[in-house]
Order: C-alpha cells, then sequence, then structure tokens
C-alpha cells in the first residue's frame, strides 16, 4: 500500500513538473543560468522527487531559441546533460535531464538514428515526437485548420510515428524504431527493425507526392522493403 502511494506521488511530481517545464520553454527558451530547471531530490522520507528550479532565470534568459521552433521543424537534435545545454545556436541542443523529465510523463518519445556500415552516416542524432499532436499544437500556439498550415508535414510525420509507436506497443511488438539521415540530407523517415528485417517507410501527407528509397540506402541494405505511408494508404500502417 505505501509502496503504492509513493508510486502514485512519484508520477504525480513528474507530471507537475512536466506541465511547468512545457509552459516555461512553449514561449521563452535559453541558456539557464544557475542549477537546471528540474532535478532529482529526496524529501524527508526518502521518497524521490522532481522539483523544478529558475523557471524565472530562464525567463529572463536574453539568447532564446524557442522550442515551438523545433516542435514545427521536427529537428534532429543532440543532448548534452550540462545545466547549460538547453539549446545553443546553430545546433539544437537539449539536456537529456528534461527530454527524460518528459519521457517520463509519456509527453514525447525520441528515435535513434539508424546507423550499421555506412560512413557517411548520421551516427548520434536523435528525432523527438510528441504522443499526442494536440500537444505539440499547443506548444506552439497554433490549432490552425490544415489548409492554413505550413506544418502539415511534420504535423502528418508526428501523427504516424507515434501512432505506429502505440501500434507496436499494443501489439507486443519488439521492433525497434529508427530515422536515418545521411550528412547530404538523405533521408528515411523511419525503419523498423525486427527479427533482422528492416522495414522502411516514408511518411508524406500529400498523396502525389513521389518517393523512392534513397539509393545509398538500399545499396547497403539490400533486403530491407520499403513502403509510403499517405492518407490514403496509412491504416493498413497503424492498425
Amino acid at each position: 500500500m505505501n509502496r503504492s502511494i509513493h508510486l502514485h506521488k512519484k508520477k504525480t511530481v513528474y507530471l507537475f513538473a512536466a506541465v511547468g517545464l512545457l509552459l516555461s520553454l512553449s514561449g521563452c527558451s535559453g541558456k539557464p543560468k544557475g542549477t537546471p530547471i528540474a532535478e532529482r531530490v529526496r524529501d524527508g522520507e526518502g521518497n524521490e522527487l522532481v522539483v523544478i528550479r529558475d523557471i524565472k532565470a530562464l525567463k529572463k534568459s536574453t539568447d532564446t531559441v524557442d522550442l515551438s521552433d523545433w516542435c514545427e521543424k521536427l529537428e534532429i537534435v543532440r543532448l548534452d546533460n550540462r545545466p547549460e545545454a538547453l539549446f545553443t545556436r546553430g545546433s539544437v541542443i537539449f539536456s537529456e535531464n528534461y527530454i527524460g523529465l518528459l519521457e517520463k510523463c509519456f509527453v514525447v518519445f525520441r528515435l535513434e538514428s539508424f546507423s550499421r556500415n555506412m560512413r557517411n552516416e548520421i551516427k548520434r542524432g536523435k528525432k523527438i515526437y510528441f504522443y499526442d499532436n494536440g500537444v505539440r499544437n499547443a506548444v506552439i500556439s497554433n490549432f490552425a485548420p490544415l489548409e492554413l498550415r505550413t506544418d502539415t508535414g511534420a504535423l502528418w510525420e508526428n501523427l504516424m510515428v507515434s501512432e505506429r509507436v502505440k501500434r507496436n506497443s499494443y501489439a507486443g511488438s519488439y521492433a525497434q524504431l529508427y530515422f536515418w539521415r545521411t550528412h547530404d540530407q538523405k533521408e528515411i523517415d523511419l525503419i523498423e527493425e525486427q527479427d533482422g528485417i528492416l522495414s522502411t517507410f516514408e511518411i508524406k501527407y500529400n498523396p502525389k507526392t513521389k518517393a523512392k528509397p534513397p539509393k545509398a540506402f538500399v545499396e547497403n541494405y539490400p533486403n530491407s522493403t520499403w513502403q509510403v505511408v499517405t492518407p490514403d494508404n496509412f491504416w493498413e500502417f497503424v492498425k
């Protein structure tokens, strides 16, 4: 019973920390001064808690890069545990602690880059997605209809990748999900690896868009499969 109460308390604190983090980063994000925005501490009974610190210091930061900008572009990010590594200009860098907090609350999840034997492959990049597009829209303050938006492709990609993750979880699948990109900007939106088989997916909102697998990928992974996911055929992808 005590353990159940403790776990509930821990999840609740994580949730409030994540909400506070999202609110603080949605409109103003930058290099925080002093201690990290969130850290683990223990209360008088030895229970592990997550507390939010330095929100005001973060809001006063002058060198800002909006979290909303990253959300709209689905940037590949690099994770860094240093407190000052929340954002830097030129390269989107998040503290592992901040992303980890949002992951614990099932707000976001990450995909690692797929890399095996090609010298030109990006090896350490990560892409971060929201489990719910509604939260993403709230962060960027944009609930406009699709026909009025400029980020339709990113919305569709986020939706399809997140629904595939949920579908695999419900099905008890142990498939590993990745994205693939090279330094010369050849890319595949989603790679699913299971039992040594690579299934690759390109996610396009416009069904008329022509897409084919990158030649370099096919040459290096000849046994992989390829599928384009659009609004016309998405049900087979997520059911």
